[in-house]
């Protein structure tokens, strides 16, 4: 405004020469913002679409959008989901961020009219019959239309697609006739009678779909300098089977135990429908193998009741860690027998060897050393090599280690290769009611 202000001073221009000039530089901003740069630069309120191969889940090409917000410094927009083709998931409620400019186009008026135009739900009319599946599915009946939550984001909607319906159709007689001769319905077990006519849910159990899933989680992360291997994906995926909420808890409270600085930037982002998406998938796919298996892990307050459930998980089997406990204090006890000094099996030694589940108390004040040595015991391997003897794992070993998070307000952490091995993680926060149970 300062140059212009002096321009206005010296100038001897005309008055209709200056509106002429303005009126180009106007005509000129305006085409910046509106013209297509390269992919093109839009603006808020207009409709987009993913281009064709564009690699994205949810905003690919069968998906439109709606920008809410660009930012031309980065080349990126939001926008909001409005629709998708297929799944039908039109109203779908979400914002999606940091779009790339050059992986989307224009929407033609016809794919507009094609998603905004269908109806998305049934209002305050019965079915006629609910299917509750595994991983969270639902069907249902109504007289003249059937809805579903087969969408990777398991959105209910009104099923319009005549494959879609007549797929839905066929899953409902399997589930009849399940019931009638008092057997479980296995969905996977149904589709793989008819793959043909399931081609339609490929998006959510096609054989790419799994791999897409596991790309887009990669990606997820790659902004908070995670990169997920098997036994985080294989965990993760087997909570998100259970429920979304497992899921999120699961991840949320991996980066609680590793002390990550993007913890709660991680747990804020997983509310978004791309995380969703991504989980949807994951929960119609259950892993066909465990991977982690022998240790879980209660962290919390002091008096927050962790260490009350694990004994009680445990049978009262307990070992207090401390910050110097060595490797050989963990496995072995010094002991005299029949009045000669020796070295003895220790709880956690005769744990391993029997299949017993064992508290570690205050784990994270364990030196590193002494977790490296646990770390090779907590794999799933059959033995391990302990002073040069072979010493058996029981099939049945575990752990349940407890422990404070934060001690004098400082974080005791755990290395991610610990972490890596827990089959569940859970935070304790006593409700007030647990307060006042324990209190009086």
């Amino acid at each position: 405004m300062k140059t212009i202000n002096n321009t206005f001073a010296a100038s001897t221009t005309s008055t209709s020469a200056m509106a002429i000039s303005m009126a180009k530089a106007s005509s000129a901003i305006s085409m910046a913002m509106t013209t297509p740069s390269g992919s093109g630069v839009f603006k808020i309120g207009d409709k987009v679409t993913g281009k064709p191969g564009c690699g994205r889940t949810i905003v690919d090409e069968n998906s439109l959008l709606e920008v809410t917000a660009i930012d031309t410094e980065n080349d990126t927009f939001d926008a909001k989901l409005l629709g998708r083709r297929g799944s039908k998931m039109a109203g779908v409620a979400g914002i999606f961020t940091a779009l790339p400019f050059d992986e989307f186009e224009y929407a033609t008026s016809a794919f507009v009219a094609e998603i905004t135009g269908k109806e998305t739900k049934k209002k305050g009319v019965k079915p006629e019959a609910v299917y509750k599946l595994d991983g969270g599915l639902t069907i249902k009946k109504y007289e003249d239309s059937i809805e579903s939550n087969f969408n990777p984001l398991h959105q209910n909607m009104v099923e319009t697609d005549e494959a879609r319906v007549d797929a839905l159709k066929d899953i409902c007689e399997g589930i009849e006739d399940a019931k009638k001769n008092s057997k479980k319905f296995n969905l996977r077990e149904h589709m793989s009678k008819n793959p043909d006519k399931f081609k339609c849910f490929d998006e959510m159990f096609g054989s790419g779909a799994l791999e897409k899933a596991i790309h887009d989680l990669r990606q997820f992360f790659v902004e908070f300098q995670f990169s997920p291997n098997a036994r985080f994906i294989n965990t993760f995926a087997l909570r998100c089977v259970e429920s979304f909420d497992a899921g999120r808890r699961y991840a949320a409270n991996y980066f609680k135990l590793i002390d990550s600085p993007f913890a709660q930037a991680i747990e804020d982002k997983m509310k978004s429908p791309e995380f969703n998406s991504i989980m949807g998938i994951f929960s119609l796919n259950k892993p066909s193998r465990v991977i982690n298996t022998r240790l879980k892990v209660y962290f919390g307050e002091p008096g927050s009741g962790k260490t009350t459930k694990a004994m009680k998980e445990a049978g009262n089997l307990c070992v207090i860690c401390k910050g110097d406990t060595q490797p050989e204090q963990l496995l072995q006890d010094f002991d005299f027998d029949r009045g000669q000094p020796g070295f003895m099996s220790s709880a956690f030694s005769k744990a391993i060897k029997e299949g017993k589940t064992i508290v570690l108390d205050e784990f994270n004040t364990l030196p590193l050393y002494t977790q490296k040595l646990l770390q090779g015991i907590l794999d799933n391997k059959p033995s391990f090599e302990f002073k040069g003897e072979t010493v058996q794992i029981h099939p049945n070993f575990n752990v349940i280690a407890t422990m404070n998070l934060f001690i004098q307000g400082a974080a005791m952490s755990l290395p991610e290769a610990i972490v890596d091995r827990c089959s569940d993680i859970v935070e304790f926060q006593p409700s007030d009611k647990d307060l006042a149970a324990w209190s009086f």
